[in-house]
């Protein structure tokens, strides 16, 4: 899974961004439940870059994970400021529960 993440990056493969997003999204769920959140934070935050920019209104359940999973990381990281920023991403967006 981490490979072929990795390919995404230098590699032209036939996939949608959002597709590309999911792929990032499980390589940052893998990473976390091993406890390396510093490649959680990566693969979640260029799963972030994937989303389409209506991002909020296309794919919020898949903003809300990415978004979920880079603060996680960042805050066991030590980055507050950088967790915070995506916290506040998420509670700013009146179309999201904040139940998700």
């Amino acid at each position: 899974l981490f490979e072929v993440a990795n390919l995404l990056d230098t590699e032209t493969i036939d996939m949608t961004n959002i597709e590309c997003a999911k792929l990032y999204l499980m390589a940052a769920e893998k990473a976390r439940d091993t406890s390396v959140f510093d490649s959680c934070s990566i693969y979640a935050s260029k799963g972030i870059d994937m989303l389409p920019g209506d991002k909020w209104a296309s794919e919020p359940r898949l903003a809300v994970k990415l978004y979920s999973l880079a603060a996680e990381a960042e805050g066991f990281l030590g980055h507050h400021s950088r967790m915070e920023s995506y916290c506040y991403e998420v509670l700013g967006q009146k179309s999201v529960s904040t139940l998700e």
